[in-house]
């Protein structure tokens, strides 16, 4: 979600948008601490003059969840060379060949 606020006087902006720590705020680029307001919703701190406010939901469960898939896929891959290097190994030592 991408705002672009004019104010007088330093202050915040309030969204009626869930509050959710995994929420990244920015205030012309900068992060900012967003705080939770009314329970469930929230305030952006915004200082006077011209800005552009950048809401990004970045959940850890997702950054986690590719992660754990990424080293699946590694080990997967690198088992398969292994099982096929064994077994290949083997193929050659019952045919009576010699191990490279």
């Amino acid at each position: 979600m991408r705002l672009e606020v004019e104010s007088r006087e330093s202050g915040y902006v309030f969204l009626s948008e869930p509050f959710y720590p995994e929420r990244i705020a920015t205030v012309d680029g900068v992060r900012v601490t967003a705080t939770k307001a009314n329970l469930a919703f929230m305030l952006v701190p915004v200082p006077a003059g011209e800005h552009v406010v950048e809401l990004r939901y970045e959940p850890t469960t997702l950054r986690l969840g590719t992660m754990v898939s990424l080293a699946t896929a590694v080990s997967w891959w690198g088992l398969a060379r292994w099982a096929r290097r064994r077994g290949g190994l083997a193929a050659r030592r019952n045919a009576g060949g010699t191990p490279p």
